[in-house]
Formats: C-alpha cells, structure tokens, sequence
C-alpha cells in the first residue's frame, strides 16, 4: 500500500514577498504611466504656449509702433490676437486643465532686452502695462515747443534737434544743478546735456576727458542714482578744426574723427550752431545761451595740436595746452529711458521722473 506524500503550500513569508513585488511592480507602472502622461500633458501645453508666442511675435513684427523705443512693457491678450487675426478665433485649451484659457486674462508680456538686441515674449497670466515716453519725445511732441527759423528755440537739422538763441527754454535740473540742453540726436534720440556752472580746471597731461571721465568712474560727483540715468561710453564727435567756417562744415569736420567716453566736452560747431546768427564765426558774434563770458575748454585740437576754447569776450580762440585754468563744462548723453516733467524755462526746469 503506497503512501501519500506530504503537499505543503506556500508559507505566509512567501505570500507576503509575492504580495510586495505585485505591489513595487504595480507601483512602479503607475508611476511610468503617470509620467508619461504628464510629459504628454506639458508636450502639448508647450506646443500650445509656443503657438501663441509665435502669434505674438508676428504681430509686433508689424505693429513695431507700439513701442518703437523698445522701452514698453506690452500685455499681448490672446483675444487681442484673435480679434486681429494673428490666431483662430475659438476656445484654446489648457492642456493641463482641461478647461478652456480665459482669452481676455491670459497674455503673453512682451520685453525688450537691452543686453541682447531682441525681444524676449512670456505667457503668463498676470502682466502689468508700462509705458515709457523718453525725454526727447516729451520735448518733441509738446505743442508749445516751436521748432522755428527765427527765435529762440528747438531748431531742425539734418541729423539732430539742436536748442539756439540767448535764452532757448532749455533748463533741466540734473544732479542737483541746473543744466542746459543741447540736441537731441536724430539717430538715437538721446538728449545731449552741458553743465554750465563756474568749473575752471587746467588740463592735466593725461587730458582733460580722462581726467572728467576718472572723476565720473571713481569720483563722488555723481551719485549711483544719477549714474543710472547717463548713457555710458557715447559717441563723440572729435574731429580736428584748423580754421573757423560755418556750423555745418565744422561738423562735418568733426565726424571724421571720435571718442567713447561717458563724459566729454563741447564742440567747436556746437557753440557755433547755438548762435542766431548765421556764419557768426567769421566776425566771432556766436553769442547763445553757451556764451558764459567765462574762458571755457571745447573738445576739438587744431592740426598744430592746440586746443580750442571759447573766451571770456565769447570768441573762439585757440592755446597750446599748458598752465591755462579755464572752465570746464562736462556733457553727458542722458538713457533714451530717461523720463521727464516740467516747460523747460528757467522758472519750471525740467526735472527727472
């Protein structure tokens, strides 16, 4: 008689090791599962998102008015897009809701950044407007202004707005002194600025735009607030003068040579251009508001490497650079971000946002 073996089944250990595994195993799948639809969900989200960048770029392509200064901060609704017909008018969902985006509260924020030359588009659902109108488009576009041929005032030129005649309405308070304005470059649209206050100096052997320029950079003349606000390394026009002609051939003279400094000086054609008169350097009457009957440096040399000035009788001279303290009245190109208030006259100087 044959007898029967002993089965045993699985132990509780075994039960529970099994169990484990399912459970690490299925934990495992839930959570590849669930990461594969949420990179699904932002695949789609993203490709949602870059569509209507890519809609907000196109427009301002074509609507580069709206903030041609690149100073603005825009708020690019999606219905704003739709309505001009830069996207399908329609719902657009949110991937990753499900639910349909709120076209009048979700924006894209358009930026330029400054650093890189190009603008930078951010989806978003919360964006403040901004808008910055610079200096020189507040002068240009006051009423009262009057860009004329005869009088005191703003004149246009071929490449600048430039301020002529004795007393132009061209006061700006600026770093806690009055200064006055002299153009405003065509190009750029920056505002050109000169401190005419009492600063006689002698020109060091180093010069006297290093020595103004290592004052700015290490010096306490201009606090960090006001530094903020100067545009840093200009362009400036420096060509040599061998004689006195009229404004626009001094100029052209002066173009044919420059400096990169934050701080500088006059022009030899910028005192002339002040004046009303015209060709006032041949019988040297080129009285303006930069005639200060004080011996004042200007930027340019003579060939024979002499420095032009302008002297306390308000003529144009010349003097091999030595022991001579004379005036010197540095010029800075303010930001084109730079914002301002106030007519300008001596009484309501224009002050700085």
């Amino acid at each position: 008689m044959k007898t029967m073996k002993n089965k045993k089944g699985f132990t509780l250990v075994e039960l529970i090791t099994v169990i484990v595994i399912i459970a690490v195993v299925s934990v495992i799948a839930v959570r590849t599962v669930t990461s594969k639809i949420k990179k699904s969900t932002e695949r789609a989200y993203n490709i949602q998102v870059n569509n209507i960048e890519a809609a907000a770029k196109k427009y301002m392509l074509e609507n580069s008015n709206d903030d041609k200064y690149h100073l603005n901060t825009l708020c690019i609704t999606i219905k704003m897009l739709q309505d001009k017909g830069y996207l399908d008018k329609g719902n657009i969902k949110n991937p990753k809701t499900s639910e349909n985006f709120d076209v009048d509260k979700n924006y894209v924020k358009v930026q330029y950044n400054l650093e890189t030359n190009q603008y930078e588009y951010t989806f978003t659902d919360a964006c403040t407007y901004k808008e910055v109108t610079p200096a020189s488009e507040t002068i240009l576009s006051n009423n009262s202004i009057k860009i004329t041929n005869k009088d005191d005032g703003l004149y246009e030129t071929t490449d600048s707005y430039i301020y002529r005649g004795v007393n132009p309405n061209n006061y700006i308070k600026f770093n806690n002194e009055t200064w006055r304005i002299v153009s405003i470059d065509k190009e750029s649209m920056m505002m050109k600025i000169v401190n005419l206050n009492y600063n006689p100096k002698t020109i060091s052997e180093e010069g006297i735009l290093k020595d103004l320029n290592n004052d700015f950079a290490t010096g306490t003349t201009y606090n960090d607030t006001i530094k903020e606000k100067i545009n840093s390394n200009s362009k400036w026009n420096s060509g040599v003068i061998s004689k006195l002609e009229s404004a626009q051939s001094l100029k052209s003279l002066e173009k044919q040579s420059n400096s990169f400094n934050t701080v500088s000086l006059l022009t030899v054609g910028e005192y002339v251009d002040a004046s009303l008169t015209k060709n006032c350097y041949s019988n040297n009457t080129c009285n303006s508001y930069l005639s200060t009957k004080l011996n004042y440096w200007l930027l340019n040399n003579t060939e024979d490497n002499k420095n032009w000035y302008v002297t306390n009788e308000n003529k144009l001279s010349s003097v091999a650079v030595g022991t001579q303290e004379f005036n010197v009245y540095p010029c800075i190109y303010l930001k084109l971000s730079t914002q301002i208030e106030g007519t300008g006259t001596v009484d309501s100087p224009y002050t700085l946002k």
